[in-house]
């Protein structure tokens, strides 16, 4: 075996690149990519909405035209970026019972978590340098794109320090959203007692996210887990977004796969494998039929079947025998445990969808 400086960041030499596409074929059982259960066995590339979700302000702004739910572009452009280049933590929830989003409950409920907040800190839960902090909660336009879709949620937890001057500090960043749900799982009869949001992603202190967690669980009836990624949702990922980024190739971020080697295998932690985005953009269009809309499982494994061999190829590792843990393109890198850090402001409701429509397959198989 290589070296670890070799084999921890590999990148393919400018030589051997054309081996990538000499083996489109599958030489290896399907099955490690292949959707288990009832995941479908296709997904749709651009979904429904794709003139709201793809790239470009006057194609979004003409099908805005037509929705008299939405209010300015340039407020939506601006919340579409500021969930760009933030690390967030991804949760899925069950139902919220009770939950409101007129202004006047949202107002009661950022008074409640502040008060559930500073109790929290009376006990010595939170260790920062604040003296206090208060909730604020509104919402967040410009994510719904479905008519099942809920008006997204934000919730900011801001402290001072505890000189108390200056401006307050956020300390956390919360965000209650769907984007382009297909249907609301929640009977017809119920759904005014009970909300539902795919997704919950987080950005801030561990103790201050346990807390808001827990006042949720409590006031709203409702269970909140981290959203877990199995390698083949990151192989779904990876294949899909690849090929889809309507930025020059030449300007793309390159692509990375980040295995996790035996804990027998010592002094090497990891494996990175680094890929120049215009190699995998050809290797997704030789795969890919332009003219289909959905992206199928036998294209993901021979996407990542191929990635592999040629890996292979290389260095004599098989990737295959490895456990995929972390996976990062020119639109967003994305971990095994809900990591998430979006890079395109272009593509945040692209990405989001995808999102969703994981969240909502958990929550229905977990229920049936």
């Amino acid at each position: 075996m290589r070296g670890q400086d070799e084999v921890d960041n590999c990148t393919p030499p400018l030589s051997s690149r054309k081996q990538l596409f000499s083996n489109t074929a599958s030489r290896r059982s399907s099955r490690r990519f292949t959707p288990y259960g009832r995941t479908p066995k296709s997904r749709q590339l651009k979904g429904k909405n794709y003139e709201i979700l793809s790239k470009g302000t006057a194609e979004r702004s003409r099908a805005r035209e037509r929705r008299s739910t939405v209010e300015t572009d340039e407020e939506h452009e601006s919340n579409l970026k500021g969930l760009t280049n933030k690390s967030w933590k991804l949760f899925k929830m069950t139902p919220l019972y009770k939950f409101k989003t007129e202004s006047s409950q949202l107002k009661k409920y950022s008074s409640q978590l502040s008060a559930h907040i500073e109790a929290e800190r009376q006990k010595g839960l939170f260790i920062d340098n604040t003296t206090s902090s208060k909730a604020y909660i509104s919402t967040y336009n410009g994510l719904r794109v479905s008519a099942a879709d809920k008006e997204a949620v934000q919730i900011l937890i801001k402290g001072r320090n505890r000189g108390g001057f200056g401006d307050e500090t956020v300390l956390l960043t919360s965000l209650l959203c769907s984007v382009e749900m297909e249907h609301n799982p929640v009977e017809p009869k119920l759904r005014d007692k009970f909300a539902y949001y795919p997704l919950l992603m987080v950005k801030g202190l561990v103790s201050l996210t346990d807390g808001l967690i827990t006042w949720m669980q409590s006031h709203f009836d409702c269970v909140i887990t981290p959203m877990i990624f199995s390698a083949h949702d990151l192989a779904w990922m990876v294949a899909m977004w690849s090929g889809t980024t309507t930025e020059p190739v030449h300007k793309s971020k390159p692509v990375e796969l980040l295995y996790k080697t035996p804990s027998d295998c010592k002094g090497i932690d990891k494996i990175t494998f680094t890929i120049e985005s215009t190699d995998v953009k050809d290797l997704w269009d030789r795969i890919h039929d332009d003219k289909g809309s959905e992206f199928s499982s036998e294209e993901v494994t021979m996407f990542i079947n191929s990635l592999e061999s040629h890996f292979h190829s290389l260095f004599r590792v098989k990737l295959s025998a490895l456990q995929l843990y972390s996976v990062g393109t020119s639109l967003s890198y994305i971990g095994d445990v809900g990591r998430l850090k979006i890079f395109s402001a272009d593509h945040v409701l692209w990405i989001l969808r995808y999102l969703t429509v994981l969240s909502l397959e958990h929550f229905t198989q977990s229920c049936s």
